[in-house]
């Protein structure tokens, strides 16, 4: 207990130095005529207790240094396993993405979406899987943070793209009705200045019509209003896709911003409608964004419906497309092309 208290007291005096330190960096400075900010992470660790060796001590205190740079906090992170921890599953996830790409244990699964008036089929959302070496079916929450960070999204996406586009043509091919198919488009795939050549060349090659398609953007695309964003969409648009807004109200997009969007359809997030039937405050954000649509003229969507007195709701604010396990859950491709075969589709 004595070590303990004697460790506690020199971290209080570490985090009055960096604290020091930061204030200290964070001071403008003058160059050029102009004022310009700084900022610093700074990393923090103890011996014995992290490591015994100068090489270790360092090592630890970079890891610390990065992870107060993600944190954007404090500006200073002292060092723990759990960050250790941390980096080798991130680690261990970038190889598996790599490998999975490589070795075809990617899937694309696809869960319908629905008229919630009528119960029939419109569409669907091509959703990504990866099959673990262990036979475990991961989940996107769990990879595409890292895949993104990694710069695997840029690959992943292409690959995704073409993989719906080519079951898109064998279900066409078979001379099954093919409703809609929305696609998600991360805001780092944004990036990339060629995206919108590189998905009409993807629709050439798979010819397949842009027409049967949506494209999903998250409100994190939209942040900053950049006229570059604005016209990579309105070119999108222009190759016959549809544009959806996913996510909606989970981040700040300014109306008057998107209000001169080239878009279609706003998705009510999935936290919203969980809570509208025991929250008046996410209820009434329901029912705001849904008047929102109305007065753009855009469709609107609610997803992650979970049951019958969510659909009832949600009719009764004027929202008639849904899609969530009260329905289906994502299915393979092979399910959804019996579903294709047996339901009546709109």
């Amino acid at each position: 207990s004595w070590s303990r208290g004697l460790g506690d007291v020199y971290k209080r005096h570490m985090q009055e130095l960096a604290e020091r330190i930061i204030e200290e960096l964070s001071r403008p400075i003058l160059w050029a005529g102009r004022s310009w900010p700084l900022t610093c992470a700074i990393g923090l660790t103890t011996f014995p207790a992290d490591a015994r060796n100068a090489d270790d001590l360092l090592r630890c205190a970079d890891l610390a240094m990065y992870q107060a740079k993600r944190d954007d906090t404090t500006g200073f992170r002292f060092y723990d396993s759990s960050i250790h921890q941390r980096l080798r599953r991130k680690t261990e996830m970038e190889i598996e993405l790599r490998e999975a790409l490589s070795e075809g244990r990617l899937a694309v699964f696809y869960q319908p979406l629905l008229s919630l008036d009528t119960g029939r089929i419109i569409g669907a959302e091509a959703l990504l899987r990866l099959h673990g070496r262990d036979g475990r079916l991961v989940l996107p929450e769990e990879f595409i943070p890292i895949a993104e960070e990694s710069g695997l999204i840029d690959p992943i996406g292409e690959w995704v793209l073409r993989q719906a586009c080519a079951d898109v043509k064998d279900w066409l091919d078979q001379g099954l009705s093919v409703p809609r198919l929305a696609l998600n488009v991360s805001a780092r795939q944004f990036r990339n200045p060629d995206l919108s050549k590189q998905v009409h060349e993807i629709f050439a090659d798979a010819n397949v019509p842009t027409a049967m398609f949506e494209l999903e953007i998250t409100e994190s695309v939209l942040l900053g209003g950049e006229e570059s964003i604005l016209d990579l969409l309105q070119e999108l648009r222009d190759t016959g896709l549809t544009l959806t807004v996913d996510d909606f109200g989970t981040g700040y997009s300014s109306l008057s911003y998107l209000r001169r969007l080239p878009v279609a359809k706003l998705k009510i997030d999935r936290s919203f409608v969980s809570d509208m039937l025991k929250s008046d405050d996410a209820a009434a954000i329901v029912d705001a964004i849904i008047s929102l649509s109305k007065s753009l003229r855009l469709q609107v969507l609610a997803e992650g419906i979970e049951q019958q007195a969510q659909v009832d709701f949600l009719l009764s604010m004027g929202c008639v497309e849904g899609q969530g396990f009260h329905f289906f859950k994502p299915l393979p491709a092979e399910s959804y092309t019996s579903l294709l075969s047996d339901l009546p589709v709109a």
